[in-house]
């Protein structure tokens, strides 16, 4: 955003060292969402949650599909989005191009891969091994993810609707409609720690609203159902993505 000076300081300047061609994309604020055309199902949002979501995680949200249409209005074939409180090196191009020319069968790859994950295989990069990963928890996050065209124009078609925050509904549409999103280990970027997200207020307002029994009930149900649909998918993402040589064969 605009206002985050700082953040949008560091971010060019660790872009210019690792010689990053930086777009950077006016970010859609949360007294913009008030004037905006929304796919955001409020009835839908009501019914599974106690609160809804904040103009600011609206106005993430908004902005993450904003890039994605640019990117697809481009003509380039990939394209990786970053959020302005990334923090990365000079390795960050060696690795996606590693990444773009060594792994198929995805639609976006996430470059911070915190908790958990289950291996897919090894990848050589950047001066040594990297491990490609399926993220125990793929709904954790949107930090930095390098989108594929065809991965950018699915994620859209899933999102023309949406009553979660973009992280959380990005991990939905993988599980609901096969979206194919993995991940890189030791992750390529993290979060600034002197500056950290207040999008949705430090996660006050999730415990500021008690769910109703019937929304408890709903969501531990959920995390069972999700649990289940994540260890199907993995085994349906460890069959498709594969691993190529340098000549681009399997």
């Amino acid at each position: 955003m605009e206002s985050s000076v700082e953040r949008r300081r560091r971010l060019t300047e660790a872009a210019c060292a690792a010689n990053i061609d930086l777009v950077l994309v006016s970010a859609v604020t949360g007294a913009d969402v008030g004037r905006m055309s929304l796919g955001f199902d409020r009835r839908r949002r009501r019914r599974e949650f106690a609160s809804d979501l904040l103009p600011t995680e609206l106005a993430c949200l908004e902005s993450h599909l904003r890039c994605l249409r640019i990117f697809l209005e481009s003509s380039c074939s990939h394209c990786l989005v970053v959020e302005d409180d990334a923090c990365f090196g000079a390795e960050m191009p060696l690795v996606v191009r590693s990444l773009v020319q060594s792994v198929a069968g995805w639609d976006f790859i996430k470059l911070w891969t915190p908790g958990a994950n289950w291996p897919l295989g090894r990848i050589y990069c950047a001066g040594g091994e990297r491990q490609v990963v399926y993220p125990k928890n793929l709904s954790r996050d949107a930090l930095a993810i390098l989108y594929s065209r065809e991965g950018a124009r699915s994620v859209l078609k899933h999102m023309e609707r949406y009553w979660m925050a973009f992280d959380t509904q990005l991990g939905y549409i993988c599980c609901r409609y096969g979206v194919v999103g993995i991940g890189v280990a030791p992750s390529v970027c993290s979060p600034m720690a002197d500056a950290p997200s207040s999008i949705d207020a430090g996660g006050r307002r999730a415990m500021s609203v008690r769910p109703s029994w019937r929304q408890r009930l709903f969501h531990r149900w959920q995390r069972v159902v999700n649990s289940w649909r994540k260890r199907r998918l993995f085994r349906v993402v460890r069959r498709g993505v594969r691993l190529l040589d340098a000549d681009g064969s399997r």
